[in-house]
């Protein structure tokens, strides 16, 4: 697969990504993720994702395309009218600017949801509180704050719809077991 090219994803379309970097790792480690960061694609090769140091801003797909991806669509019978994603890209749009939340991300390895800021993001809550906005929650028995990359991969509301991995290495990246800490929270 050719990953100097976007895999042209649609509104309502998630991109999961493992990065390579120190704060990447601690990620993973806070959320027990085997990836770190979640986007909400918005259509024309652009997403809205929450980064610390920028919060919530507007990207090119370009700007993750050299880090192992997953492109996640809706289940088929995940059936989103365009009323429903009209209304949810207006509604992420309007959380453009708003800050990192810091105490989410902290409050995974804490077990403690209360440190979540609502007024703020992180990658993986911002991505649910997209699909809430739409009447869909895609990650079920777990608090907004305990959204973590890895539940957003692992939820059953996607299929997956392209990637720049082989085969061998989706499958390793996909079935590569999760801390028993993250099953814990998970499963409250």
């Amino acid at each position: 697969m050719d990953i100097t090219k976007a895999p042209n994803p649609n509104p309502g379309d998630v991109l999961v990504v493992r990065g390579s970097g120190i704060a990447q790792a601690g990620v993973r480690f806070w959320t027990d993720s085997i990836i770190d960061h979640a986007a909400c694609c918005i259509g024309d090769d652009n997403v809205i994702d929450a980064r610390p140091w920028h919060g919530v801003s507007e990207h090119t797909f370009v700007e993750w395309e050299k880090e192992p991806w997953i492109l996640l669509t809706p289940k088929p019978e995940l059936i989103l009218s365009k009323s429903q994603i009209k209304a949810g890209l207006a509604w992420l749009r309007n959380q453009n600017g708003k800050g990192y939340d810091w105490g989410g991300v902290i409050g995974f390895p804490l077990n403690n949801p209360d440190l979540h800021n609502p007024k703020k993001w992180y990658c993986s809550a911002l991505v649910r509180g997209w699909y809430m906005s739409m009447g869909v929650n895609i990650v079920e028995r777990t608090p907004i704050s305990f959204t973590s990359p890895q539940s957003v991969l692992e939820s059953l509301r996607f299929d997956i719809k392209d990637h720049n991995l082989t085969d061998e290495k989706l499958l390793q990246f996909i079935q590569q077991p999760v801390l028993p800490t993250f099953k814990r929270r998970n499963n409250r």
